[in-house]
């Protein structure tokens, strides 16, 4: 069985996405990240930022909701109904991110999210770059709710797609391999 990122697209599934690279003033590393999140076609969009542990994704949310972002980290160590009510708060724009070490990587269903931060380095491994395009796909998705979705954005502050040599359809999440 084989089902392409272009079937994908033409069936709704799934959004197209838009890989955005940086292009603001010189800086370096959490303040581009910062720049990148007050950009003005995030607008009020839901969106998931990801961090490199659970005590960088609390000081990075405190940096986003210091920045005039409002953000909170969500994670392992938070209970299942903390964890459920700051999706909620996001998903209700109460808050505009979330930021997350690997929690809403693989197996959350969250189509409604519109952007993505990709402020942590994958390493240039397979098993990085299958969770690199698990997280990606987190915005992928299509949504009943939110039907003016047309793509999802990627916000790319250090270049990792071209680093990672990911291309269009692995982006996309592209279904390639025989199914049982």
């Amino acid at each position: 069985y084989r089902y392409t990122a272009e079937q994908a697209l033409a069936d709704g599934v799934i959004v197209e996405p838009r890989i955005l690279r940086y292009e603001g003033r010189e800086t370096i590393g959490d303040d581009i990240c910062v720049d990148f999140c007050r950009d003005h076609r995030l607008r009020d969009l839901p969106g998931l930022v990801s961090a490199w542990d659970i005590d960088d994704a609390e000081v990075f949310a405190g940096k986003l909701s210091l920045a005039g972002i409002p953000a909170l980290a969500i994670h392992g160590r938070l209970s299942d109904d903390e964890q459920a009510r700051r999706i909620k708060l996001l998903r209700r724009g109460k808050i505009r991110c979330l930021v997350h070490v690997n929690l809403l990587t693989e197996g959350a269903d969250l189509p409604w999210l519109r952007w993505l931060l990709l402020r942590r380095f994958a390493k240039d491994n397979k098993t990085s770059r299958n969770r690199f395009i698990q997280e990606a796909g987190r915005t992928l998705r299509t949504c009943a709710e939110a039907p003016d979705k047309k793509a999802a954005l990627l916000l790319d502050p250090f270049d990792q797609c071209s680093r990672l040599k990911l291309t269009y359809q692995e982006m996309l999440g592209e279904v390639g391999e025989e199914s049982s």
